[in-house]
């Protein structure tokens, strides 16, 4: 999961990982979402999804500090 500011409206990322999988040999399935994109995911009520499976199992590879000060603005927006 690749979560940006906003849509990746030249492609650049699909790119990127394009170039990953030919050069160490592996597929990857990514999930890019936008910022808005993934706090509607946490925001869903009872749906399970790629952004709440994230958070319950603490996935995250790169960026953890931007992760949960996004994960903590939901939890805070929730609370009022």
């Amino acid at each position: 999961m690749i979560i940006t500011e906003e849509r990746d409206k030249n492609k650049v990322i699909p790119r990127e990982i394009q170039a990953l999988e030919t050069t160490y040999g592996v597929e990857i399935n990514p999930v890019i979402l936008t910022k808005k994109m993934f706090e509607g995911m946490l925001w869903a009520k009872a749906e399970l999804n790629v952004g709440k499976e994230a958070l319950a199992n603490h996935i995250v590879l790169h960026g953890a500090e931007c992760f949960w000060k996004l994960v903590l603005e939901v939890e805070n927006e929730r609370r009022g």
